[in-house]
């Protein structure tokens, strides 16, 4: 099956130095970035609703192909574009396969427009990691939050739009960019600058990128330089509630988004839980 090829012998006109040809990437298989679609009955980018190892890089995959620094070889291209023998059924799937152009077909707002991403496949979840996040001494309002991420129901802007309780599928921060899961936790530059602050103080020789905290995030596993599992988790969950906060504050009521107070929030939520009480005398 196609699927199972190098990834590499997707495309052609690969420079040396592009990233598909880097150790860590050489052995990925095609279904590291593509899946044989149910409903479309063709070859298709993953996107949000599917589980991804690579959630960033596959972006840059597809801006890589879009903008044309690799091509797709004609063999994958027909895969992707090409009706089937067997005939799809669906109404919305026939008018998709016959109602697009090809490069449509991997832009990453098309494949969100048919796999809406409210209720998201959840990754599989560390058995290590699900004790201790269970275990953590975080607020059950954190644990909340943070646990309707792992099962993947996450009320993103495009969800939101279809019920009518927006006007937009574009981050209601930043302006500029589609509301994913990732963007929604981490990725929205807004965001992320409360996120680098607070890890930032509690972990200051260590660096979280934006993959490794969406990766925490989604999956309990962490990096192995991480000796206090634990405490990572009360900062992670701590934070995240203060960012959700703000953000529905700012959606719902207008509130601004104040980066700096809810750093300072989040940071003294955080000492609140893991600094130990003084003993009465």
């Amino acid at each position: 099956m196609c699927l199972h090829l190098p990834l590499t012998v997707f495309f052609s006109n690969i420079s040396t130095n592009h990233w598909l040809l880097q150790k860590g990437h050489r052995k990925d298989q095609g279904h590291t970035f593509f899946v044989i679609d149910e409903i479309l009955h063709c070859l298709r980018p993953k996107v949000d609703t599917d589980q991804r190892r690579y959630p960033r890089l596959l972006k840059h995959l597809l801006k890589d192909v879009l903008g044309g620094n690799i091509q797709l070889h004609d063999w994958a291209m027909d895969l992707i574009t090409t009706r089937p023998v067997s005939t799809v059924t669906a109404p919305l799937a026939d008018i998709i396969h016959w109602s697009v152009e090809p490069n449509q077909l991997l832009t990453t707002s098309f494949l969100r427009y048919v796999y809406p991403p409210f209720s998201t496949k959840s990754s599989p979840l560390s058995p290590a990691g699900t004790d201790i996040f269970w275990k953590a001494p975080m607020t059950p309002e954190a644990r909340t939050i943070w646990y309707k991420i792992l099962v993947g129901k996450v009320p993103l802007r495009h969800f939101l739009r279809q019920i009518g309780r927006s006007t937009s599928s574009l981050c209601h921060l930043c302006t500029t960019s589609f509301e994913d899961t990732l963007h929604f936790l981490v990725g929205c530059p807004t965001k992320n600058d409360v996120w680098t602050s607070v890890l930032g103080y509690f972990f200051p020789h260590l660096h979280f990128s934006i993959d490794c905290l969406y990766t925490i995030m989604t999956t309990l596993t962490w990096p192995s330089t991480i000796w206090n599992p634990s405490h990572l988790l009360v900062v992670i969950g701590t934070t995240l509630r203060c960012i959700w906060i703000g953000h529905w504050q700012s959606s719902i009521h207008d509130i601004p988004f104040q980066r700096q107070h809810l750093v300072k929030r989040a940071i003294r939520g955080t000492l609140h839980i893991l600094t130990p009480l003084p003993l009465d005398d």
